[in-house]
């Protein structure tokens, strides 16, 4: 089951095959007892059928209800933490030389880790705990980087790349 949620195209044939699959149930059980020729039995099953939809109806509302606001939340984090990480290469252009290329450098690995992060740990626990120390060393090779600039020289510069 769980191969089938990594791969949401094999999920969706799945999905078919099961309908298909019920389709052709549902029309040899009534070929085979004939329930559509009674009216009391045909009635009895359009209602259900039509609860079943109204029912199908509801999940359907309810789920989008509970997973829009956490959706719209993830993005606005997403958003967030892409203008964070343009401002800090912004403000990374103005400090003295050596640091600035290896502050970039950085900066552009750190795209990258973030990147792998979104995209390979939804199911993988390891993978999620291997991106999150990734994550954790170039932010703190990111610190020291501004550390040793601040140890060098105090400028304005520099109170403003530390401003983030």
């Amino acid at each position: 089951m769980i191969f089938l949620l990594d791969e949401p195209w094999l999920l969706s044939i799945a999905v078919c095959i099961v309908l298909i699959a019920s389709s052709v149930l549902g029309y040899r059980v009534d070929m085979s007892t004939r329930i559509n020729e009674d009216s009391h039995h045909h009635e009895h099953i359009t209602g259900l059928r039509e609860g079943l939809f109204v029912l199908l109806g509801l999940l359907l509302g309810f789920t989008v209800a509970i997973v829009l606001p956490r959706f719209d939340e993830r993005r606005q984090l997403v958003i967030d933490e892409a203008n964070a990480i343009g401002t800090t290469a912004l403000r990374a252009e103005t400090l003295p030389e050596p640091q600035r290329v290896r502050t970039l450098e950085l900066l552009r690995e750190y795209v990258v880790v973030r990147r792998d992060f979104a995209t390979e740990t939804l199911l993988d626990q390891a993978a999620l705990d291997r991106e999150t120390q990734r994550t954790k060393a170039l932010q703190g090779q990111l610190w020291q980087q501004i550390v040793a600039v601040t140890q060098q020289n105090q400028t304005a510069v520099v109170a403003t790349y530390l401003q983030l």
